[in-house]
């Protein structure tokens, strides 16, 4: 769902968690242009498995879309603050893939 006239805000913290995933070589691919509480990456696992990842200022929480979406979603979606969160999301991810 597109936002029309609304502007696209990125979290201050986005472009740290995307450079630390991409050089952890990781592919990801921003997606929060999309609206309608829909996560703000997409990140490919070392082992080919696809990960939606909604990025948060720490303290920050979902808004009532990104709620929905998460409780509707049937894949595999996840929530970061950090960097260092993010790329132990995805080892993990990535470690359940091989099991």
């Amino acid at each position: 769902m597109p936002r029309g006239n609304a502007p696209c805000r990125t979290d201050a913290n986005q472009p740290a968690i995307v450079k630390a995933l991409r050089q952890a070589s990781y592919y990801v691919c921003l997606l929060h242009m999309v609206g309608g509480g829909f996560p703000d990456v997409l990140v490919v696992g070392k082992c080919g498995g696809v990960m939606l990842m909604e990025i948060k200022q720490p303290g920050e929480t979902l808004n009532e879309r990104e709620i929905i979406f998460h409780r509707m979603y049937p894949g595999r979606v996840s929530i970061a603050q950090t960097a260092e969160q993010a790329i132990t999301i995805m080892r993990n991810f990535d470690e359940e893939a091989l099991e």
